[in-house]
């Protein structure tokens, strides 16, 4: 697919076989898509994977070797605007959401309050 990537600090247009917008490092099964991943830093992660291969999907699964830059892109960003020419297959948390062209994303600082046990 084609996309054109609006960060708060950045434009970027690209083909992408998925692009994937994550906050933690790892999906539930353990595969790790984002390694700049960190919760408490306000920020989120695009990751743009270029071309899919099956030495990049390793690195993913097993060794969590850096990625090849020519095939995965990561970018960091509080606020996210995607739009696609054409619509593509979409999902939050693993749940099905059909199919988009258009997606808007931000971060909410502090929207979240935990209360723990001392």
């Amino acid at each position: 697919m084609h996309v054109n990537i609006q960060t708060d600090k950045t434009w970027a247009q690209r083909s992408a076989a998925m692009v994937v917008i994550a906050n933690a490092t790892k999906y539930g099964t353990g595969a790790l898509i984002n390694p700049k991943g960190e919760l408490t830093d306000e920020l989120f992660e695009v990751i743009v994977v270029k071309k899919l291969s099956v030495k990049e999907i390793f690195k993913m699964m097993v060794t969590h070797t850096p990625y090849d830059r020519t095939k995965t892109e990561v970018f960091q960003t509080s606020s996210l605007h995607i739009k696609s020419r054409r619509r593509a297959h979409f999902q939050v948390d693993g749940e099905y959401l059909g199919k988009i062209n258009n997606i808007q994303a931000s971060i909410l600082a502090h929207a979240l309050e935990v209360i723990v046990p001392d």
